[in-house]
């Protein structure tokens, strides 16, 4: 693990400090790092294939080696993080058909959630929704790597407005997996332009309350993005 790769947490980890944010009250040190470390692989700041170590992870969140092991262990669990026979960490890379499987089960389940967010949504989560959409613009027209994490935060707040938790949670652990490989992808001026689009109709869609319109929109949107990567996802592809 490089500087690079601790520089990279470092600046996300502040990022996180300072985005506006529902306040998280956390019951443990070890709550925080896993958060930390969790956001950061899912929201692509971390590519696949990216070797990490604990203690840059630790030096990098400023804190010891044991929140740190636990948070890595449970994200292996997870499948967001792989153990390597010689005991070092990588981020998970998916391979093509793997990639493909986690695609169909997300248009599946993330259409039903955005069906279900533009009949539960607030009037105020959309305004909320609309300031997101906002910010993910403007980071992708220069660069500015918290697109990724405002991509997330875009589509999560669609997710939770379903007003499904169970629904949420299997949501999360099929972006953990597919995060990084999307979002390492994702940073090409293309894959940000096609984004942007799918996210202006899937916006339109919940604001006028038309779930079938929403769920068709997200659905593209997760398609559009599949067909702009597969064919740079060859099996020995590397970051």
């Amino acid at each position: 693990m490089n500087t690079t790769t601790e520089t990279r947490i470092a600046e996300f980890a502040t990022f996180m400090a300072k985005a506006e944010q529902e306040v998280i009250e956390w019951s443990s040190l070890r709550g925080r790092v896993y958060y930390l470390l969790r956001e950061c692989v899912v929201s692509g700041r971390l590519p696949p294939g990216e070797i990490i170590t604990l203690r840059g992870v630790a030096k990098a969140l400023g804190t010891s080696m044991m929140p740190v092991r636990e948070a890595v262990m449970r994200l292996v669990t997870e499948g967001a993080i792989e153990l390597n026979p010689n005991r070092t960490f990588t981020i998970t890379r998916l391979s093509p058909a793997r990639f493909i499987e986690i695609r169909d089960i997300r248009i599946e389940i993330e259409g039903w959630a955005a069906e279900l967010a533009a009949t539960h949504i607030s009037a105020d989560e959309i305004d909320n929704l609309q300031t997101l959409h906002s910010r993910v613009e403007k980071a992708s027209k220069s660069l500015d790597l918290t697109y990724l994490a405002w991509n997330r935060r875009f589509h999560f707040m669609i997710y939770k407005a379903a007003r499904k938790p169970e629904l949420v949670s299997i949501i999360e652990s099929l972006w953990l997996k597919y995060g990084p490989v999307l979002n390492y992808f994702s940073l090409e001026d293309d894959g940000r332009l096609r984004g942007n689009q799918a996210h202006s109709a899937i916006l339109n869609a919940i604001a006028e309350r038309k779930g079938p319109e929403a769920r068709k929109a997200l659905a593209f949107d997760i398609l559009t993005a599949s067909n702009f990567i597969l064919p740079k996802l060859t099996d020995d592809y590397r970051p």
